[in-house]
Order: C-alpha cells, then structure tokens, then sequence
C-alpha cells in the first residue's frame, strides 16, 4: 500500500513539474534583421555637390512594396511562383520603413549631400525633385541570391513634370550561408539601386 501511495505522488510530481515547466515563461527563439545602408559612396559617382553645381534637395518616398512583403517574416523565395515565409526569422521594423530609410542613406553618401529627406518631409522644406519607388519583389532564395524589382519615377515638384521613369531587376548572390548573409545581399541589391537613382539624379537639372 505504501508502494503505491508513493508511485502516485511521484508521478503527481512529474506532471506538476511538467506543468510548471509549460506555464513558466519560454525564451523567444526569434531572430531580427535590418538591411543597411553602403558604407562609403560609390567613387566612380559623381558628387551632386561638386564645383559649380548648387545641393540638391530630394524626397525619397513613397516606398510601397508588394502584397506579400507587407509582413514581419522574411520572405524566401522557392521558385518563380512559390514563397515561403521564414519561421522565426523576421524584420526588426517594417520593412518600407527600412527601405526607405536605406535609400535615403545611400542617396546621400552617392550624392555627397545630406539634403535627402524621407517622404513626407518635414513642413518647410520645399524639395526640388522626389522619388517614388515600388517595390514589386525584394527577397533571397534559398541559395542566398538576393533580388530587387523596383519601378521608381523622379518628379520635378515644382512643375509636376516626370523627368524620369524607370525599371531596375537586380540580383547579387550571397557572400555566404544562413540568414545574415541572405540578408547582406539584399542590402547589396537596394545599394545597387541607389547607385541607378543617384546617376540618374546627377544628370537631372540642377535647381535650388
């Protein structure tokens, strides 16, 4: 009788414990990216500020970004027709916000000028050109080859005229495995955009 009075309280134990277990706070196994601007400008782009030439004052914005990558998750991409979407690995903040802050960085060391601002800009800046951009596909495969399909337009907002319109399809394999490299490459390919944008921007008029 003993004996089984004491196998009872200890398998009671075991699933207390085991309860107590279930109940008590489980780390998070979740992991966050940013994507990040270039280190340094480009050399072979020439300075929006060089001798003769008045800064430019530009708006990067709006960024608008395809359906499925309006999520949290990291979007990995099967094939041309399927995606899945990375469990536990997400972005750190939402992602226009992230590429948009991104462009801004890149277009302001490319063009040696720190009057690029995120749309909406600030009340009482009058920016001479913006720059819209969608995003119709910005993510890496499995193998780590990183892709950016963007459409972006540069508008003279002074006359609301379009001074250019344009289509960019970059890819850059990643420097190496997992994540953090899957997500290097992909602030590699928006680099590579930016360097499209500033040449562009460059030959544009120079206004005040």
């Amino acid at each position: 009788m003993k004996r089984d009075w004491r196998h009872r309280m200890a398998v009671a134990t075991v699933v207390l414990a085991s309860a107590c277990r279930m109940l008590s706070p489980q780390p998070d196994p979740s992991r966050f990216f940013v994507l990040t601007a270039v280190a340094l400008p480009t050399p072979d782009v020439p300075s929006a500020t060089s001798e003769g030439v008045r800064p430019l004052t530009l708006a990067v914005g709006p960024v608008r970004l395809a359906p499925y990558l309006d999520r949290n998750d990291l979007a990995i991409r099967l094939s041309a027709d399927e995606i899945r979407y990375s469990d536990g690995e997400r972005w750190a903040e939402p992602l226009d916000r992230n590429v948009t802050h991104v462009l801004v960085l890149n277009l302001s060391r490319l063009l040696g000028t720190v009057r690029v601002v995120a749309y909406p800009q600030p009340p009482r800046l009058r920016p001479a050109y913006q720059i819209d951009v969608e995003i119709g596909r910005l993510d890496s495969t499995y193998a780590g080859e990183a892709t950016v399909a963007a459409h972006w337009t540069i508008e003279d907002l002074g006359t609301r005229e379009l001074l250019a319109i344009r289509d960019s399809y970059l890819t850059r394999p990643a420097a190496g495995t997992g994540t953090p490299a899957a997500v290097a490459a992909l602030s590699g390919v928006l680099a590579e955009l930016s360097e499209q944008i500033a040449w562009t921007v460059r030959d544009l008029p120079r206004k005040q």
